[in-house]
């Protein structure tokens, strides 16, 4: 069968054993990955998968099921052990599939890959890397070209069909002087169209420089409070915490979210905004169809300061007794500021510059705590050493009101767009 057959077939079956609603996702990725260890191009291959995501809800019990086996006399051996899992679930009034809506189709992103120029701007990145940060050992770099076909249809009638493509570059790397090595770094970005110069993108140049001066990291000597720099790539780490902790799902229905009720109120600085924007044309991994089967729409989470939207899908909506949100959350945006990043670091009297963070989840109140990797030590606006066994703790509420500084420089991650954030009120403690 093809793709949407096998759609059809699902629903119609389903609809023929009287479940009251029924929705399916089929997702087809094919990757094609061209790859370096030690600096010598090894690697290229492609990989082509499915997997089928199937839900059924009867009489307000929902069952669901993945898949990738689609033949047939499979697909129905399937379709009755969801029809079966219905039937042993909770009863819940809220559980539900999203209305008839118009199909629509969208594409994003090359149909082909350029494999010839994939392997020119590979070999590139790792001859200019190797003559221009000699320091600099290479331990993986891997080019992808990503395709992922979705087709979505639920017993509403609702269908709609996505395609996307996308480059993505990733490397793991460290400095390395006689003797002296610093700790593992990485990065990575993807792109829509692949670019000549891989290594103008992602940030990379600032990332290599600052990993060849992290060959001897000392500990912070001591406790304090201080301001801490957060680069684009670590800053994902703490938008998610607050995201998570404070505007999603869960968080608002259970009633265990901080900002529970201050819709448009102030919870963070008045220079800082933030968007959820997954269907904006400067991104590449984004995505057009949410999980509760809608069209992506892009979202001002936070504007200057005020909470403007919860991050709520059509289940928590109901549970909150809420309106569900333009989207899903994730490919988050956050505007720039109106300094630029050496005049940030120059306004540190004592702090860090934290370009990596090893955390746990932080409590319910927004406590955490974790470990910099790949930092340094600020002191009267000048970077200085870089640090290890240094601890930062802090809440991630707080955080957003504390914001200091805000970057005019931003980076395209293709996932995310950040600029470097300066946050005060910061407790830093070495051994």
């Amino acid at each position: 069968m093809e793709n949407k057959q096998i759609l059809n077939y699902c629903i119609n079956y389903l609809s023929k054993k009287n479940v009251d609603a029924s929705e399916c996702l089929l997702t087809s990725h094919k990757l094609y990955e061209m790859g370096s260890e030690m600096s010598d191009i090894s690697l290229l291959r492609s990989n082509y998968k499915q997997k089928l995501e199937i839900t059924a809800i009867n009489d307000n019990k929902k069952g669901s099921i993945t898949t990738s086996n689609l033949l047939e006399q499979e697909l129905c051996n399937t379709l009755d052990e969801v029809i079966d899992l219905t039937g042993s679930s909770k009863t819940d009034k809220d559980y539900g599939i999203s209305p008839k809506q118009a199909e629509k189709k969208f594409v994003k992103g090359d149909k082909n890959p350029d494999l010839d120029k994939m392997f020119r701007a590979l070999q590139n990145l790792i001859n200019n890397i190797c003559v221009t940060y000699p320091k600099i050992s290479l331990r993986n770099v891997v080019l992808m070209f990503n395709q992922y076909d979705k087709k979505y249809l639920n017993s509403n009638g609702t269908y709609f069909d996505s395609y996307e493509a996308y480059y993505t570059l990733s490397l793991t790397f460290m400095a390395k002087e006689e003797d002296k090595i610093s700790s593992f770094n990485y990065t990575g970005a993807s792109f829509v169209k692949l670019p000549a110069d891989l290594l103008a993108f992602g940030n990379l140049k600032n990332i290599l420089e600052q990993t060849c001066k992290q060959l001897e990291p000392v500990p912070v000597s001591e406790k304090f409070e201080g301001d801490i720099i957060v680069t684009p790539q670590c800053l994902g780490n703490i938008i998610n915490m607050f995201t998570r902790l404070g505007l999603q799902g869960q968080a608002i229905y259970t009633k265990n979210s901080m900002l529970l009720d201050k819709m448009n109120e102030a919870v963070a600085s008045d220079i800082f905004t933030l968007h959820s924007n997954p269907v904006a044309d400067e991104i590449s991994e984004g995505y057009f169809i949410t999980k509760d089967g809608y069209c992506a729409e892009n979202l001002t989470i936070i504007e200057n300061g005020v909470l403007k939207s919860f991050l709520l899908d059509d289940y928590s909506a109901k549970k909150a007794n809420m309106n569900r949100s333009k989207n899903n959350g994730r490919v988050f945006v956050v505007d720039p500021g109106d300094s630029n990043l050496q005049d940030i670091i120059k306004n540190v009297k004592k702090g860090l510059f934290v370009a990596r963070l090893s955390s746990g989840n932080p409590a319910t109140n927004g406590d955490f705590s974790g470990i910099v990797k790949n930092s340094f030590y600020i002191e009267n606006g000048v970077l200085k050493n870089a640090v290890n066994e240094t601890m930062i703790f802090g809440n991630v509420y707080d955080m957003f009101k504390n914001i200091k500084t805000i970057s005019c420089e931003r980076v395209n991650l293709g996932g995310s767009i950040y600029p470097w954030i300066s946050f005060k009120g910061i407790t830093i403690s070495g051994k």
